[in-house]
C-alpha cells in the first residue's frame, strides 16, 4: 500500500505494468519494479554542483570518499565526494 500525502488516505498498488505511484509515474514491470531509464533521462536528473550548498563539512568517511551535509532545493541531503583511487601497476 501506498499513501497519497494530498488526499491523506491510502491507495492500494497497482502492479503489473502501467504507472505505479511508487514509482513517481515511471514505466514498471510485470513484478511492479521500475524499468531502466535512458540516458536522456538520467542527464535530467543530474544535480548540478551549483545548486548544492555545503552546509557541513565531514560529517562521515569511507572507502570511497566523504560525505558531507548540504542544503539542495531547500531541503538537507547528504552529499559524497568521491576520492580519486590510483590504479597499481
Amino acid at each position: 500500500m501506498t499513501t497519497d500525502l494530498k488526499e491523506g488516505k491510502r491507495q492500494k498498488s497497482q502492479g503489473g505494468g502501467g504507472k505505479d505511484k511508487r514509482s513517481n509515474g515511471a514505466p514498471t514491470t510485470p513484478s511492479g519494479r521500475r524499468q531502466s531509464i535512458t540516458a536522456t533521462t538520467l542527464q535530467k536528473l543530474e544535480i548540478r554542483e551549483k545548486h548544492i550548498e555545503i552546509t557541513k563539512w565531514g560529517i562521515g568517511r569511507g572507502a570511497f570518499g566523504d560525505v558531507h551535509l548540504a542544503k539542495w532545493n531547500g531541503v538537507d541531503v547528504a552529499v559524497k565526494q568521491l576520492t580519486q583511487i590510483s590504479e597499481e601497476r
